[in-house]
């Protein structure tokens, strides 16, 4: 009995033991900022307005209302800070969406954050101060994110100092797309020197950003470079094609760049590309047989190009796609490639395309998963489609100009979820509906020259309208009938 007595103390014991060492090993690796660094946060905070009704985020989120002035508190627990374990350094700062308002002043108390390694402040408003170029003193920084934050100015030259960096996101510090003011600039050999220095750069961001200057051929020697998206920024020249080609390459936007030329290389099976869009520029030639060879890309964007040639059969092979948008294009023949294969198909634009109605609205009508579908300036020659019928999660119809005619069928009643519907310029004719009423989610609605009639008081209710057009229908008003009356959203 003594001997078992013996073990089991020893066993107790040694438990005991190991759990105080776990204890205290917790303890020793609880981060606690530095008080510097803490203050720091502090003042940053003080530079600032806390206003979320400017916020451009669908989420905002005032991260740094709950930091607490206390001297003893630890800003390691604050909401978007991130220390490291065993030194309780600030490493990360994720302040994305959080309703932060101003002018960004210089010798701001952030960069006393020498550890930083990200930095997000993306969806705020910094009222179109330039991005400050004590930026270039994190060399150790490898994430940093400045979009939809209204910065403007040059983009400065110290930020080709960050070496580590692997994202940058700059992108959308302008106006809507409808407005063709740039804020951010970053021209001549700016993007150039920029990634002559940030050699591991694998996501490059630059949306809206004014670079004026041809795609540099440096772009094709970032082999780390997995995701680029350079729309709108005013590119001319010619796109090296072993851009397409960069052997980790999963996203290309380039959209926008209307004087930017090139042709689609051969595609090659092993290619990771999952997205690419060329929408809006002056790409040219045919495009490629071997494009089918994309066996992972889930996103293609055509649109408003130069192509020619006809369609490729071996877009068939294309079974993860989700997008595919064609319109807008000089291409001859007509759509030849089985349709029905992309059976994940949500978003589709044939518009301007020559096609047999009857054959595409026999493939159209089994996908089963459209949310967007486009077949504008065609020549249709016939009622609404039946097929539509399916598509009761339809969010984007447009049917403009082509020549579609008669009334509106009764099964167009349970389109509900309907956010943008597009079909002027056609021979539709009949009354309105009175069933449009239910139509609550349209934000965008455009019925002019048609033959259509009806009473105004139909679109009294629906209160997210943001775009009505109804030019040439036959409408009469209620009486008494004011302006004050019409949707509270309506801006056109």
């Amino acid at each position: 009995m003594g001997y078992l007595s013996y073990i089991y103390t020893l066993f107790f014991v040694l438990l005991y033991s190991h759990a105080i060492k776990q204890i205290n090993s917790a303890n020793l690796s609880q981060p606690l900022c530095t008080d510097h660094e803490r203050l720091a946060l502090l003042q940053f905070r003080q530079s600032f307005l806390i206003n979320c009704a400017v916020s451009k985020s669908l989420s905002p989120y005032p991260k740094m209302k709950s930091w607490s002035s206390e001297p003893t508190a630890d800003c390691c627990q604050w909401d978007g800070v991130d220390c490291e374990a065993k030194t309780g350094r600030v490493i990360g700062l994720d302040l994305s969406s959080s309703c932060i308002y101003g002018t960004f002043p210089k010798n701001n108390t952030l960069f006393v954050l020498t550890h930083l390694k990200k930095l997000n402040l993306a969806f705020n408003d910094f009222n179109y101060s330039g991005i400050p170029s004590e930026i270039g003193h994190f060399n150790k920084l490898q994430t940093l994110n400045l979009s939809y934050s209204s910065f403007s100015g040059h983009i400065p030259s110290e930020l080709s100092k960050l070496s580590e960096l692997y994202m940058l996101d700059l992108s959308n510090n302008g106006g809507s797309l409808a407005d063709t003011q740039l804020d951010l600039k970053l021209q001549g050999a700016g993007l150039e020197k920029l990634l002559l220095n940030v050699t591991r750069i694998q996501k490059l961001y630059l949306d809206r950003v004014d670079l004026s200057s041809p795609v540099p051929n440096i772009l094709s020697n970032r082999t780390s470079l997995k995701g680029i998206s350079l729309q709108y920024c005013n590119l001319y020249g010619e796109l090296p094609t072993s851009v397409f080609t960069l052997p980790r390459l999963e996203i290309l936007y380039l959209s926008g760049n209307k004087d930017l030329s090139g042709v689609l290389p051969e595609f090659h099976s092993n290619s990771p590309l999952r997205e690419l869009y060329l929408f809006g520029t002056s790409f040219s030639g045919e495009v490629p047989t071997s494009i089918g060879n994309l066996a992972h890309l889930e996103q293609l964007d055509l649109c408003s190009c130069h192509f020619s040639g006809s369609l490729p059969s071996s877009l068939a092979n294309m079974t993860s796609l989700t997008v595919l948008l064609l319109s807008r294009n000089n291409f001859k023949g007509g759509v030849t490639f089985s349709i029905t294969n992309l059976t994940k198909l949500e978003a589709l634009d044939f518009s301007n395309l020559e096609v047999m109605p009857r054959e595409l609205f026999s493939q159209l009508s089994k996908l089963h998963h459209l949310s967007y579908l486009r077949l504008a300036e065609m020549n249709l020659a016939t009622e609404i489609p039946s097929f539509i019928a399916n598509f009761t999660k339809l969010t984007y119809l447009d049917l403009a100009a082509s020549h579609v005619i008669g009334p509106f069928p009764q099964w167009f009643a349970n389109l509900t979820q309907l956010r943008q519907l597009y079909l002027e310029y056609n021979q539709l004719e009949g009354p309105i509906p009175h069933w449009f009423t239910r139509f609550t989610n349209l934000e965008s609605l455009e019925l002019s020259y048609n033959n259509l009639y009806g009473t105004f008081d139909v679109f009294l209710h629906l209160t997210n309208l943001h775009n009505l057009a109804l030019s040439r229908l036959n409408l009469t008003f209620p009486v008494g009938y004011k302006t004050n009356s019409s949707p509270p959203k309506l801006e056109l």
